[in-house]
């Protein structure tokens, strides 16, 4: 095993950013920080301000579908749904239960746009047969839309990895993930990293 060349969190085992009872480790990259750099932002960014203190009074208690929803009330914003088509059910279920809860909902699926994969170049593990349509994902096309409808608060359920990357990179609001996804694991990821 490689030895890790600079110091960082997961060499850590003092942790005083959280409680700071204990002095920072000397090569800490959070302790020499001057806080002034990044709470003038925190206070007087709006949007973040929002977001940050939406965030900080979400209940603990909540599982992930409960917190999200908590989360976008407090914002009082339309939400986006960022959806796999492959858990197309789900997104119908999670904008149910936002619409139970009073708060507008727009999803986008990944296949949006119905972009053929053959006509990218795109054959890895298939070789098309003619007229053979495989619809490629098209996140920037998904952000595209939620944008065009007003969502303030888009949330990811299930888009597969580098595709949630593209979304994130082309959404006009902030992004929350519901959903990441893993097929071997029933979509809970956390197991690959517990596994062993």
């Amino acid at each position: 095993m490689n030895e890790k060349k600079h110091f960082d969190c997961t060499n850590c085992d003092v942790y005083s950013c959280y409680r700071q009872k204990t002095e920072f480790p000397e090569s800490c990259p959070g302790g020499g920080v001057n806080k002034n750099d990044y709470m003038d932002i925190y206070k007087n960014d709006s949007l973040v301000s929002r977001l940050i203190n939406a965030a900080a009074v979400v209940d603990a208690s909540h599982d992930r579908v409960q917190e999200v929803i908590a989360f976008a009330k407090r914002l009082d914003v339309k939400v986006g749904i960022a959806a796999c088509l492959g858990l197309i059910n789900e997104a119908k279920i999670f904008a149910k239960m936002l619409d139970e809860q009073g708060i507008e909902n727009f999803c986008a699926n990944c296949k949006v746009g119905s972009i053929d994969k053959n006509d990218m170049g795109i054959t890895a593990g298939h070789i098309p047969a003619p007229g053979d349509f495989r619809g490629m994902c098209n996140p920037i096309l998904q952000a595209q839309i939620l944008k065009e409808q007003g969502c303030g608060l888009n949330v990811v359920l299930g888009l597969c990895v580098g595709h949630d990357s593209l979304f994130g990179m082309y959404s006009s609001a902030p992004t929350t993930t519901l959903v990441v996804k893993d097929r071997k694991n029933k979509h809970n990821s956390v197991v690959g990293l517990i596994a062993e």
